[in-house]
């Protein structure tokens, strides 16, 4: 056990166990603006039954990145292959989406964001960008034209 926070260290990850009923009582109040708050049972922003509440029975743990990479997640799945039946995910929280491990499976086949900025910019260059920027400005340029001859009418109207 001693080597797997070594291995999900190397995939970016960091090992954290979690305290399962004080995380429980972090998810009903992760809607106030301060989560510590004492709990007042008739306050609508409580929430009364997150997605995450039955992954947390028996010892758990979370592992914890800064930013969102699927090559990461990927390298994290085969790590706990390897661990098989002493650490394996039965769910997962990507931004505001909960996720099971096959979604999560899926999540991590998908290219990286720097990945899919290149092929957007390779696409927009390669179809002609500037026609792009030409139909993005049209519309302001549109708009200008137009209240500027309605600012000369009105000039004209005064003299």
């Amino acid at each position: 056990m001693v080597e797997q926070p070594d291995q999900i260290k190397a995939t970016n990850g960091k090992l954290h166990k979690i305290r399962n009923n004080l995380f429980k009582v972090y998810l009903k109040n992760s809607k106030q603006e301060d989560p510590c708050a004492p709990i007042d049972s008739n306050d609508t922003t409580l929430v009364k039954n997150h997605p995450l509440y039955p992954l947390f029975s028996g010892p758990t743990a979370a592992i914890v990145y800064k930013d969102i990479n699927p090559t990461d997640i990927a390298k994290l799945i085969k790590v706990l292959n390897v661990a098989k039946d002493k650490l394996f995910i039965i769910g997962a929280k990507i931004d505001t989406d909960v996720m099971n491990p096959f979604q999560l499976t899926d999540f991590s086949k998908l290219p990286s964001l720097p990945q899919l900025q290149a092929t957007l910019v390779s696409m927009l260059q390669m179809s002609g960008g500037g026609s792009l920027v030409q139909t993005l400005e049209s519309s302001t340029q549109n708009l200008y034209l137009t209240l500027k001859s309605h600012e000369d009418n009105i000039k004209e109207t005064k003299d």
